[in-house]
C-alpha cells in the first residue's frame, strides 16, 4: 500500500493508471471509470501541490489511498457508488477520451493541460 500511495504521489501511478484505464476508453473496451477519474484528478491534484509548496497533499494522498482501496477489494458498495458519482461530476469523460485519443500525450505540458481541461476543479475539491 505505501508503493502505491508514493508512486501516485510522484505520478508515476496516475499516469499508468491513465495509460491503461484512458487507453481501454479510447478503444471503447470496458474500464475503470473509478480509477481512471482518480488518477485524472490526482494528476491535476498533483500539479496543485506543487504550485502549491505542498498544502495539497493531503488530499492527494487521500486520493491515492482511494485507489488503493478500491483495487484491494475493501470499499463498501456504497463507497464506491457515492465515489463513483462524484468522479462522473468532476471529470468529463467524452472529453477525457477525446484528450486521450488526440496528438496531446506526446508532450507531458500539453498532457496536463488537455487533462485538467477534463476536470471540473470545483467538483475536483469536494471530491478531495
Amino acid at each position: 500500500m505505501t508503493g502505491a500511495i508514493a508512486a501516485d504521489l510522484t505520478v508515476i501511478g496516475d499516469i499508468r493508471d491513465i495509460m491503461r484505464e484512458g487507453g481501454a476508453l479510447i478503444r471503447d473496451e470496458p474500464y475503470s471509470e473509478f480509477l481512471l477519474g482518480l488518477s485524472v484528478v490526482g494528476l491535476v491534484a498533483t500539479t496543485a501541490t506543487v504550485a502549491s509548496a505542498g498544502s495539497g497533499l493531503p488530499a492527494r494522498a487521500g486520493l491515492s489511498l482511494l485507489k488503493v482501496v478500491k483495487r484491494t477489494g475493501r470499499m463498501s458498495a456504497g463507497l464506491t457508488r457515492d465515489l463513483t458519482r462524484a468522479i462522473s461530476r468532476a471529470v468529463d469523460f467524452r472529453r477525457l477520451r477525446r484528450t486521450l485519443g488526440g496528438d496531446l500525450m506526446s508532450d507531458p505540458t500539453v498532457m496536463r493541460r488537455g487533462l485538467a481541461s477534463a476536470v471540473d476543479l470545483s467538483s475536483a475539491r469536494r471530491l478531495t
